[in-house]
């Protein structure tokens, strides 16, 4: 973090606004595009500083709380592919490792790790599996349980336990938490650690004969 905590006052929002910028959009204006868009395609070219606002939105003529966020380097980046929805965890060496949802790569999850505290990241990787989008949770063991939407026959919910450093994501067992979805439209798993060996994890689903909804499967881990 920025070892920097702030409050919102009541009827703050806070959204990222660029250093010197006065458009009193939100966020942060893509030219590229013509959107307000942090995950936007073009978000490269706009490296910089940026900081966070705290208001209602619009210009604001009063002295407002700010936090200056600074962005040094894209996370990943390729001729033909992209990436989002990351999830990111920091390890006990301390290397950032982003877990990445790719587009035009069938599908295939991909990483990408810093071993500078976010100052550089190496090329991404293809982690060897298919699945998206990605959540990544520390276990008490320093051990990484990583959750994935599957969205293939049979369309589902999985997962991998990976090392302390994430490094053995191509070889660590899958396992799969639901296979019966009936549709590829489901995912966005989110786990949380219950006590010192159950895990929750809830994410989107449908299966046959239901609703589409948010379900949830607690698992045992050793």
């Amino acid at each position: 973090g920025f070892g920097v905590t702030f409050s919102l006052s009541t009827g703050g929002v806070p959204f990222l606004e660029q250093v010197g910028d006065t458009d009193p959009g939100r966020g942060f204006y893509n030219t590229g595009l013509g959107v307000y868009d942090a995950a936007a395609t073009g978000f490269a070219a706009q490296l910089g500083s940026f900081f966070l606002r705290i208001g209602t939105g619009g210009l604001q003529t009063a002295p407002m709380p700010q936090l200056i966020v600074t962005y040094t380097a894209p996370v990943a980046v390729d001729d033909k592919a992209s990436f989002n929805e990351t999830s990111l965890i920091e390890t006990p060496r301390g290397d950032l490792v982003a877990f990445l949802r790719s587009e035009k790569l069938e599908d295939q999850a991909c990483l990408a790790r810093s071993t500078d505290g976010g100052k550089t990241f190496l090329p991404w990787q293809r982690m060897g599996f298919r699945g998206h989008p990605l959540h990544a949770l520390r276990l008490p063991d320093n051990r990484v349980f990583l959750t994935y939407g599957y969205r293939h026959a049979p369309f589902g919910i999985r997962a991998r336990i990976l090392n302390a450093e994430c490094t053995d994501f191509a070889t660590a067992p899958e396992i799969i938490l639901r296979d019966d979805g009936t549709t590829t439209d489901l995912g966005y798993p989110w786990a949380v650690q219950l006590d010192a060996h159950r895990v929750l994890v809830s994410y989107y689903f449908k299966a046959g004969g239901e609703i589409q909804q948010i379900a949830a499967t607690i698992l045992v881990i050793d």
